[in-house]
This record gives structure tokens, C-alpha cells and sequence, in this order.
């Protein structure tokens, strides 16, 4: 089989994409695996009241990290794709963004913070409690935000094995300490625990990078370009609104359920939501082969080449989810415990939603590499909520079912504003091969 799919790529693409494309693929499979595991330990080893306070702290972590961004990786992108071949500017432009990024991050930390404040109180935690839980998130939050820019830097020079070592390094130690915890220290696993790995996992994976990347962060002429902090800046105002909202939708079921759920019912979609793991690898490929690439590209029939490439990866992708989650529906509960094994309709439904959002990250990873934003930053916000309070009236938002299904809805005309900022992308790509849309 694998020879097979290696003769197939190789008459169809350059040897060396076919490589880089093994590199990713293999990486986040290996990444999937120890990931999912790490969920299922935490799945089984916490109490349902527990998993659903570890739901709500990765969903805020989530939150952060979508909010702390805030349009500023789109502007790293797009000057990125036009500057990646020159060493000081490329250094010029990941320490401008360092120093806005981190801003950034402290202003999402106090607006995100409030938020989960109030679900985790729902939960009956204490406030003390729930600030160390809060302040364990922050501490790994911080180092991610340098992390992800590192990684895209990296990523416009095509070191793709580096990229995908610090996941993997972060993802060993943590499956690492949680399952010895699990086979030797099962008393000692709790919240705390688990955050505890998480942040010395996360600081270990940027130490790392760092290493990797000093030819960028001690590059002696590198300095803060003010020319880059106001694209930056500009793409910040654009779609800091479009960030904080699209944070919020992302977490729209848990934020329900959190309010007028049970904790059973959080706990229950949590422990659904570990078969999004299932997407990370065409995740990957997307974020890390396949948007560099179009950034790069100026031409636009190769451009539309390789959006009817992604188009095709996707529809695959899709249909052979459905095909194994309604076959395999009872053998793929099994694995999350006997507390989880009457939830065949709404696992079909999160697979659903995570098609769905998958689609969406994959044509997101297009536009921002070229900063397409056409249409998000004025219609996206009023057609999500149009979306989400039409869900609420409709849907029953105190079961899993109906949270899912707002959510759908919400992703779906979501992707279709996504899919009109591609296309109005395409359409203006001028005669001259050069991109204008600013």
C-alpha cells in the first residue's frame, strides 16, 4: 500500500513535496496517536465533574490562543510569503511580532480569563481555585504564542521536520509523565497534574525551537521594523473583532452547556471532541506544506491548481469520515469508557461539526497566507450571530445534540463566508502576478 501511494504521488508531484508530505503526514500520525492516548487516559482517570473543568480550562486555552492572535499571524504571513528569502528581514520580522504578539496575549489572558471565570463558578469551584487553574493555563499559553510564531518562520524556509519535532517533543513528554501517573501515581492525577505536564511540556518544545532557530532570533542586524508593526497593526485592527468572536464561537457548545448544561453533559462532549484529534494530520498539511506553499506562489493558474487540490483532499477526507464513523460508531465509544457508550447520534453529529471546522481551517490556512480577508471583517461577526441566537431559539441548548447542532450551523455559513474570501481572492489576482488587495 505504501509503495503504492508513494509511485502514485511521485507521477503527480515533485519528489521533493513528495518527501516534505511524507515528513508532515507520518509526524502527525505518530502526534495523533500519542495525543488520543492522552486523552483516553485523561478520559477514563478523571471523574466526569473533572473532565468537565479540564473541558472548559482547554477550551479558555483555545480561546486565548485564537484571541491573542487577533490578525496578527495573517500580517506575519503575508509579509512573510513576500520577504521569506532574506535572512534580516525575515529576523526583523519575528522580533516585531514578538513584541506585539505578547501584548496581545496579556490583553486576551484578563477578557478570556473573565469568561471562564464565570463557567468554572457554574462547575461550583471556588475562586481560588479557579485562579490557579486560570494562571496554570497562562503559563502555557505564553510560551505557545512564541512557539507559533517561530514555527511560521520557520516554515517559509520549508524546515518542516523542525516544526513538526517540537510537536512531537511536546506531545512525548506529555504522554510521557501522564501515563506514569496513570500506571504507578493513579491517586495523583488530577487537574493540577495535568496542567502541571502541560506547562513544563510547553516551555521544554520553545526552548527547543529556540535552539533551532538561533540564525533567526541572534541575527545581528535584526531589529523592530516600524514599517512591519503597522502592517501588523493594520491587520490587528481589521480582524481583532472577527478573533475575539470566532474564540467564542468555536467554544459556542461549551459555553452552553456550561451555563444551562450539566456537568455530565460537558464532560460527554468533551470526551466526544477527542475524535477531532482525528484531523490534526490534514491539519498540518494544510498549515505547514500547503499554505506556505500558496503564499509563495504568484501565478494565479498554479494558485488555482492548488486550491482544486485542497478541494479534492477535503471531499476525501470527508466522505471516508462518514463512512467509518456510521459503521464504526459503537467500536469508537468503546474506546472512551462504558460511561460514554450511548452517544452514537452525537458522535455522528461532532464528526459533522469537525468536517466542517476542518474544511474551514484548511481554506483559512489559504487566505491568511495571502491576507484574504475581504468579506470577514464586515459580515462575519453579523452572520454568526444571526446564526447562533436563530440556534438557540431553535435548537435545545441543554443537550449535547442541540449545542452541536448550533454549532454546525454557525461553522457552516461560516465556511461559505470563507469559500467568498477565497474566491474574491482569486478573482484579483492581477494580470501582472502580483497580488493586490490591500
Amino acid at each position: 500500500m505504501n509503495n503504492w501511494l508513494h509511485t502514485f504521488l511521485s507521477t503527480r508531484l515533485p519528489p521533493k513535496l513528495v518527501k516534505a508530505i511524507g515528513q508532515v503526514f507520518g509526524a502527525q500520525v505518530l502526534f495523533q496517536i500519542m495525543g488520543f492516548v492522552i486523552g483516553l487516559i485523561l478520559v477514563r482517570a478523571l471523574e466526569k465533574s473533572e473532565y468537565a473543568i479540564y473541558t472548559i480550562l482547554m477550551a479558555t486555552f483555545g480561546m486565548l490562543n485564537i484571541t491573542a492572535n487577533s490578525g496578527i499571524m495573517t500580517g506575519f504571513k503575508k509579509i512573510g510569503s513576500e520577504n521569506w528569502r532574506s535572512a534580516d528581514k525575515l529576523a526583523s520580522l519575528v522580533k516585531t511580532t514578538f513584541g506585539l504578539r505578547k501584548y496581545m496575549v496579556g490583553i486576551a489572558f484578563v477578557a478570556i480569563g473573565a469568561y471562564a471565570f464565570v463557567l468554572l463558578s457554574e462547575q461550583g469551584l471556588q475562586s481560588f481555585e479557579i485562579i490557579i487553574f486560570l494562571v496554570g493555563v497562562f503559563l502555557f499559553a505564553w510560551p505557545e504564542a512564541d512557539m507559533l510564531v517561530l514555527r511560521e518562520a520557520i516554515l517559509l524556509r520549508r524546515k518542516f521536520v523542525t516544526v513538526q519535532s517540537s510537536f512531537l517533543l511536546n506531545q512525548s513528554i506529555r504522554l510521557i509523565l501522564i501515563l506514569t501517573l496513570f500506571l504507578f501515581f493513579r491517586p495523583y492525577i488530577s487537574i493540577g497534574a495535568i496542567l502541571g505536564v502541560t506547562i513544563f511540556a510547553t516551555w521544554i518544545s520553545l526552548g527547543f525551537l529556540k535552539l533551532r532557530t538561533t540564525n533567526i532570533l541572534e541575527y545581528p542586524t535584526a531589529k523592530i521594523d516600524l514599517g512591519y508593526r503597522k502592517i501588523l497593526l493594520k491587520y490587528v485592527r481589521l480582524n481583532w473583532h472577527n478573533s475575539v468572536f470566532y474564540a467564542f464561537k468555536e467554544q459556542i457548545s461549551i459555553f452552553f452547556l456550561g451555563l444551562f448544561g450539566s456537568s455530565e453533559n460537558l464532560a460527554d462532549l468533551g470526551a466526544l471532541s477527542r475524535f477531532s484529534l482525528l484531523f490534526l494530520g490534514i491539519s498540518a498539511i494544510m498549515n505547514n506544506l500547503v499554505a506556505p506553499s500558496f503564499g509563495r506562489t504568484e501565478r494565479r493558474p498554479e494558485l488555482i491548481k492548488i486550491v482544486k487540490k485542497t478541494i479534492l483532499l477535503l471531499s476525501a477526507v470527508v466522505l471516508i469520515t462518514l463512512i467509518v464513523g456510521f459503521f464504526l460508531a459503537d467500536e469508537m465509544l468503546w474506546v472512551l469508557g462504558d460511561a460514554y457508550t450511548d452517544l452514537q447520534y452525537e458522535l455522528i453529529l461532532i464528526l459533522v461539526l469537525s468536517l466542517i471546522n476542518i474544511c474551514s481551517s484548511g481554506i483559512i490556512a489559504l487566505n491568511t497566507a495571502k491576507g484574504w480577508i475581504q468579506y470577514s471583517p464586515k459580515f462575519e461577526i453579523p452572520l454568526n450571530i444571526v446564526c447562533i441566537v436563530t440556534g438557540a431559539l431553535i435548537f435545545d441548548i441543554s443537550t449535547v445534540a442541540g449545542t452541536i447542532y448550533l454549532a454546525i450551523l454557525a461553522s457552516g455559513f461560516t465556511l461559505l463566508l470563507y469559500v467568498a474570501n477565497l474566491v474574491y481572492g482569486l478573482q484579483h489576482v492581477q494580470h501582472n502576478n502580483k497580488i493586490d488587495l490591500n
